[in-house]
């Protein structure tokens, strides 16, 4: 394990090979870098790069422009749990559960005037209410996947 010296010195390192640094600042939470602006101003392309470097070790690279300087803010990302696919999974289920019988159905049986649990406010409060909600919901968060693996991120 490095000692936080030597941490310092190897994230200034990261840094460096993506921005010039001229300033480190410690405080208890992350390390902020005072880099210089690139020559062609372009700061999205040295960020990614960094950001693609720095993820894989666990930390988290933020940019930001306070008081016109630009600052590289890195910290540590807290280990995470991955609780499986079975989360996921039941999490999936009982939304459709729930759209279908407390969404679909009751706004179908009202609408119609006829008995929560028939066949017909199931059916035709799926088909009306269930599908476009989850169809609208399910494109909504594959966009979310999408843009998070083109920015080599992880996703679940």
């Amino acid at each position: 394990m490095l000692s936080a010296d030597q941490e310092i010195e190897r994230l200034r390192e990261t840094v460096a090979r993506h921005f010039t640094v001229y300033g480190v600042v410690v405080t208890p939470l992350a390390l902020t870098f005072q880099v210089a602006q690139p020559a062609d101003g372009n700061v999205e392309r040295p960020f990614d790069g960094l950001r693609q470097e720095l993820v894989p070790k666990d930390y988290i690279p933020s940019l930001t422009r306070e008081r016109g300087e630009l600052l590289v803010h890195v910290q540590r990302r807290p280990k995470q749990r991955f609780t499986g696919r079975s989360v996921n999974l039941a999490m999936l289920v009982i939304t459709i559960v729930t759209t279908v019988f407390f969404g679909g159905a009751w706004n179908w049986s009202q609408y119609v005037n006829e008995q929560l649990l028939s066949v017909d406010a199931i059916l035709n409060g799926t088909l009306y209410f269930t599908h476009p909600l989850l169809a609208i919901l399910g494109f909504h968060e594959m966009g979310h996947y999408v843009v998070a693996k083109h920015y080599k991120m992880q996703a679940s």
